[in-house]
């Protein structure tokens, strides 16, 4: 049954180096599988709380992450600022102090597991949603993700849950909006809680187009849930995401 949605905006600012961005298609059979049964035995408990207790107005963040130092301080207090009540991070293989710097915040849990990233990356990330957001409403964000919506800063993200609640919505869709820096990010070293919201203030719509989600190639009907973003760049590139809850 598709679902009535709303549809907010998501600044995303591109890491040097994406592993996300480059993941080879899942194994059907794979992504047949049980997330929990398949990806739970491998999961490692690293910091903060195993379980969340969160409200039906309220927001808890889902993270796949690897190698994403140098965007943790920014993606936290964006999202804690917002009033997000938890983020959660699943991280799958980190060498540059990624956990270590998450590990310093007290409303973040932090989990390891170091199942192949082109294989498993949809069931991790189906894992986590079913684990902490099964229920109530969840948001999955790259580490270099910032979500936002209009009059964010006058309308509270309970008043906004509340409102989606209230006329039975189970999803919102986003556009995402690719950001840069002036200068180019090609031989750029990351360094360390970069303030990206303000590094990161330039876009480009020259080539965009307008066109209804439900044509949208990577988000065909028969496999849209509602939990569904369309993301677009000056490129064209475009990929589903979620800000959903879930039964």
């Amino acid at each position: 049954m598709e679902q009535s949605t709303t549809e907010p905006g998501r600044h995303r600012r591109p890491l040097v180096q994406n592993d996300a961005e480059e993941s080879a298609p899942g194994d059907a059979a794979i992504l047949d599988q049980d997330p929990h049964r398949i990806v739970h035995p491998d999961v490692e408990h690293v910091h903060g709380p195993e379980e969340v207790a969160y409200g039906m107005e309220e927001l808890i963040v889902l993270c796949l992450v690897r190698d994403g130092r140098p965007y943790v301080r920014s993606f936290i207090e964006h999202y804690s600022s917002m009033g997000v009540k938890h983020l959660v991070f699943l991280d799958n293989g980190s060498t540059d102090g990624t956990v270590e710097a998450l590990k310093e915040y007290k409303n973040v849990t932090v989990l390891r597991s170091g199942l192949p990233f082109k294989r498993y990356e949809h069931l991790m990330r189906q894992y986590l949603v079913k684990r902490f957001g099964r229920g109530r409403w969840s948001l999955y964000a790259d580490i270099d993700e910032l979500f936002d919506y209009p009059y964010s800063d006058v309308v509270g993200l309970d008043s906004l849950l509340g409102y989606l609640n209230s006329k039975s919505y189970t999803a919102m869709v986003a556009q995402m909006l690719d950001m840069f820096p002036e200068e180019p990010l090609s031989g750029r070293a990351g360094n360390l809680d970069e303030p990206l919201k303000e590094l990161h203030r330039f876009y480009d719509v020259s080539n965009l187009r307008r066109s209804s989600i439900k044509e949208h190639p990577r988000c065909p009907p028969t496999t849209r849930t509602g939990a569904t973003r369309s993301s677009c760049s000056s490129a064209g590139f475009a990929r589903p995401s979620s800000v959903t809850r879930t039964s």
